[in-house]
């Protein structure tokens, strides 16, 4: 799994609503496979609001995008949780250290 930094973080999802698989996934901005596929939503790094934020915003933003994604949308939590791994900031910095894919803020 390739790090992708919050900064460059876009949260690409589909609602589980009207009998719809729910799905989720991040993907880094710019990559040449950044196409919205089969997900008409997204957040994140798409708005210049996520762009210009110092990281305490950001890690803010992570979180109340992340609730309204499960909440609203369906999302089941672990499906968010896998995804958002790839994001070295949720781990070392938001997760608490007993929760799976968490690391110290030494990466480890």
């Amino acid at each position: 799994m390739a790090d992708i930094e919050l900064a460059a973080a876009v949260f690409c999802w589909t609602p589980g609503a009207d009998g719809c698989q729910p799905t989720f996934e991040v993907r880094r901005l710019g990559d040449p496979y950044n196409d919205l596929g089969p997900h008409p939503m997204t957040a994140g790094a798409v708005y210049s609001d996520w762009k210009q934020a110092d990281l305490p915003s950001r890690k803010l933003m992570l979180f109340s995008e992340i609730m309204s994604i499960m909440a609203r949308d369906g999302v089941p939590c672990d499906l968010l949780h896998s995804e958002l791994l790839k994001i070295p900031e949720y781990r070392r910095e938001v997760l608490a250290l007993d929760v799976p894919g968490a690391e110290d803020s030494d990466g480890g």
